[in-house]
């Protein structure tokens, strides 16, 4: 390691200025001990830390202006490298997100204009549950969005487990109705108890691993994903040591933006992000329904062949 050790000179100065009062007061070894041991150490100590933190205070002020011109430029060249390899899909990405809220406003104002819903209609609560879920969904999109610009795929990937998540509950929900949303509206605990009244089988506490296996939809293209997705969001040793982000061995871990990795979270997310949309949408049986959903899987389809795309022209190794 060639770093400079920080504050090392000064912790020197300081224990060698008590080495040198020390040895002029002539002081026994007895006396030594207790020189450190009572009040008087930590006196010298105290003052030392007052003094260093104080210049420290008045160096931060002084450095700031500089630092923030320097670090803007080093966050400018991250950004433009990691959008010369992957700008397209990012720009696809966003073009889908976009696309998104676009057609989540149309179908508010399309309801508004052309269908007469109040409180009592029927799959209302349903609809209200899902429009708050698929909103969730698109800033958690945005929220990948950002951490793939800039370099941070297990970031993403994490984000991308609460969006599987999501997708769990809205298909469990608009499979079960109103009765159910109004249950997990009104549900403020930890598990997810307030589905068990909609369970094929009876249990203390109910989990989302119970919700996962209760959904008609069929969830293993993504269950993999969030499996692994579970185990790096958290320390364990698989969490640790197999980063997406990680390129050589265990002790090269990343600790700020990579360029590779990137696929994984991109794609999944976007996939998953189609199946909140798709079940949303599907909640009203109009044909101009239909064409949104498969304008979204267009954009979807282009948008996740372009990450593969790019991965294997800028990463040819990589398998």
């Amino acid at each position: 390691m060639n770093g400079k050790i920080l504050f090392f000179d000064e912790w020197k100065n300081f224990n060698a200025s008590l080495n040198e009062e020390i040895e002029s007061r002539k002081l026994t070894e007895k006396q030594k001990e207790e020189f450190y041991k009572n009040g008087e150490f930590n006196k010298k100590y105290d003052d030392f830390l007052e003094e260093f933190l104080g210049t420290i205070t008045g160096t931060i002020a002084n450095y700031m202006s500089t630092y923030h011109i320097e670090k803007k430029r080093e966050n400018d060249k991250n950004y433009n490298h990691m959008e010369q390899i992957w700008g397209e899909g990012f720009d696809l990405y966003s073009f889908y997100l976009d696309r998104i809220s676009e057609f989540r406003n149309s179908l508010l104002n399309y309801l508004d204009q052309y269908y007469t819903i109040d409180n009592s209609t029927k799959g209302i609560v349903v609809f209200k549950v899902l429009t708050c879920l698929q909103g969730r969904a698109i800033q958690i999109g945005n929220e990948i969005l950002v951490l793939l610009r800039n370099g941070y795929a297990d970031g993403a990937y994490a984000r991308f487990r609460t969006m599987y998540e999501i997708c769990v509950l809205a298909h469990f929900i608009s499979d079960q109705g109103d009765e159910c949303a109004k249950a997990y509206i009104e549900y403020n605990g930890d598990w997810y108890d307030w589905a068990g009244h909609f369970m094929s089988k009876s249990k203390k506490h109910y989990t989302f691993n119970d919700i996962e296996k209760e959904c008609k939809v069929n969830l293993q293209p993504w269950k993999v994903e969030y499996k692994l997705s579970n185990k790096l969001v958290h320390a364990s040793s698989q969490g640790t040591f197999s980063r997406l982000s990680l390129e050589g061995e265990f002790d090269d871990i990343p600790i700020g933006p990579v360029d590779s990795g990137i696929v994984t979270p991109a794609t999944n997310s976007l996939t998953t992000l189609f199946e909140i949309n798709k079940v949303y949408f599907s909640i009203i049986p109009d044909p101009i329904v239909n064409l949104w959903i498969l304008a979204l899987q267009k954009i979807k389809n282009e948008c996740c062949n372009k990450f593969k795309e790019l991965e294997k022209l800028h990463f040819p190794d990589k398998k």
